[in-house]
């Protein structure tokens, strides 16, 4: 299963609720399986952070795992990573990417958060992450 454009939809406003909440200006992006976007939003956040959204979340459905789990894995690894985190248009290892899962567990997306701390940028996608499908 995939996410559609409903179900992107659903997400992407509960993040923006929450980023509206806390007061913070950030780009949210969703994409599906693929890495490809579905929804995408920019709360008067600067432009360079859209592309920072979009990069954790591709980072997180890419490789089944919040993007700053994979920044620990990699940070933790002996060997290095540069090809990996240089390829498909570069992906990003901290805070603000979560796998979006279906109600049996099975990842059908990702979103991504860009334009606060890393720590809001979690919180925000995570508001929109926890909506159940």
């Amino acid at each position: 299963m995939n996410i559609i454009y409903s179900q992107a939809t659903q997400i992407l406003n509960a993040s923006i609720a929450k980023a509206n909440e806390i007061g913070i200006p950030v780009s949210i992006a969703i994409v599906d399986k693929g890495g490809h976007l579905m929804a995408l939003a920019r709360l008067d956040s600067v432009f360079g952070v859209i592309d920072f959204a979009l990069k954790k979340a591709k980072t997180a459905i890419m490789f089944g795992v919040d993007s700053d789990v994979m920044g620990s894995i990699i940070a933790g690894a002996e060997i290095h990573f540069y090809g990996m985190i240089n390829s498909n248009e570069g992906l990003l290892t901290i805070p603000g990417g979560i796998v979006i899962r279906d109600a049996e567990g099975n990842p059908i997306g990702a979103i991504g958060c860009s334009g606060g701390t890393p720590e809001q940028d979690k919180e925000i996608a995570s508001a929109g992450s926890q909506i159940i499908l």
